[in-house]
This record gives C-alpha cells, sequence and structure tokens, in this order.
C-alpha cells in the first residue's frame, strides 16, 4: 500500500510531564532560543486517515515513528530544513543551512533547537510560547520509497515509518492543518456520503410523434374550373 509521495504534515501535542522540553525557552537575554521536539519515536499517533493512490479509496491508520526514520535525512549534505510558525515560511524563524537550527535524534524524537534573531515575529513566538499558546509543534515530510511498512494489529492497520526520504520544516502550530479523529472522521463521513449517493440515469423525454404534412386541400368551384380550362386549351 502506498499513501502519497506529496509533503505530510504530522502535529504532536505536548500534554505529559515526561518531557518538559517539547517546546521551551532557553538562551540568555542577547542570544535567546527555542528548544523542543517535532516528533516522537515509538508511539501510535491518533487516528489519520489518507487516500490510497492505489485503489483510490480512504484508509484509516494509526502510525508509528521508527527510531531510524531521520537516519538517512540528516545525513544529507543538501539538507536544507526551516523552524517556522505554522509551516508558514514567511513566519521564518532559524534555518539549518545558517547553523540557527540545529537538529539531533535522541531515544524520544526529533529533537531542534532554534536560535531566534532580533525580529518582531521571532519575540512574538517567544512569548506566546511563554505564555503557553503554543503547545504543539509539527514537521513537513515525505517517506522514503519502500520507507514504510503496514502491518494489521487487532483489526487496525499501522504505518510504520523506517525512513524519511525528505524533511523540509520543524514548526510550532497553534492550529495544525489536521489533528488526528476529528478531522479524519469528517473526511470518512463525507466519503461515505459520496458513496451512498445514487446518481440515476438521466430521464428521457417522451417522444412526440410528428404527424405527416398533410397537402392543402383546394377547393375549386365551377367558376374557377372554367377559367383554368380556358386557360389550358
Amino acid at each position: 500500500m502506498r499513501i502519497k509521495s506529496i509533503k505530510e504534515v504530522r502535529n504532536f501535542t505536548i500534554n505529559n510531564d515526561k518531557i518538559t522540553r517539547a517546546i521551551s525557552l532557553t538562551g540568555t537575554t542577547n542570544q535567546r532560543a527555542i528548544n523542543g521536539y517535532a516528533a516522537v519515536f515509538n508511539e501510535p499517533s491518533k487516528q489519520l486517515c489518507e487516500y490510497d493512490v492505489n485503489s483510490g479509496s480512504l484508509v484509516t491508520f494509526y502510525e508509528v515513528l521508527m527510531p531510524t526514520a531521520f537516519d538517512n535525512v540528516l545525513r544529507s549534505e543538501s539538507l536544507d530544513v526551516i523552524y517556522c510558525i505554522d509551516h508558514d515560511p514567511s513566519r521564518l524563524i532559524a534555518r539549518s543551512k545558517a547553523n540557527t537550527l540545529q537538529l539531533s535524534v535522541d531515544s524520544y524524537g526529533l529533537n531542534f533547537n532554534a536560535l531566534l534573531p532580533n525580529t518582531s515575529t521571532a519575540t512574538d513566538l517567544y512569548e506566546n510560547i511563554r505564555a503557553k499558546n503554543y503547545q504543539e509543534n509539527s514537521f513537513c515530510f515525505t517517506v522514503a520509497e519502500s520507507g514504510e511498512t503496514w502491518q494489521e494489529v487487532d483489526g487496525e492497520l499501522y504505518r510504520y515509518i523506517n525512513n524519511i526520504g525528505g524533511l523540509y520544516d520543524v514548526a510550532s502550530v497553534v492550529n495544525p492543518a489536521y489533528n488526528g479523529t476529528s478531522l479524519s472522521l469528517r473526511g470518512k463521513e463525507e466519503l461515505r456520503k459520496r458513496s451512498e449517493t445514487k446518481i440515476e440515469a438521466p430521464k428521457e423525454e417522451p417522444k412526440i410523434e410528428e404527424k405527416p404534412v398533410e397537402e392543402p386541400k383546394v377547393s375549386l368551384d365551377v367558376y374557377d374550373v372554367e377559367i383554368f380550362l380556358a386557360k389550358n386549351k
């Protein structure tokens, strides 16, 4: 099974005390920084919904990132990842090629450390994290060819991602592109409605019988006959 080759986005809500560094503020007054996890390993996601490009049908599944998922992409010499707000490049905060964004993996997941520039966008984000208005991180990626495996467990489908092919951004998000069950179920319900909609064949218009056009009958009186005969002697 193959979901799609376009960019995908996953969001991780931080709602436990196990990792207090999920989104944290570090650094000094002269050099502020944001540290966090953009992805976690070995933890099933909420239920997701995608279209299978092979069958054209909707697939509901749970997703698990394996600890090897980022090994190859982080070693790539062409790696160019940005840290931004809500996956919006115009709200750029840091960039790996500028050495203002550091990415690494540990036993928990994909960690990032972003050095903040002296911009209003960065300051606004810093203060919003301080106020806990931002509590969720996300990353944008593509899966490498043969970089995923599928398995059915207790009647549920699981997608295991072993190899990320492309990593494009990590982001702190306030309004996720999609976040688990609620949006997935709306998509599923919409597909169900479409599949149950019967398309009726167009009704044939009643045929109108065409009556033969009758030649107009000419009535001639005696006077007209006499004139006709006189002209045609």
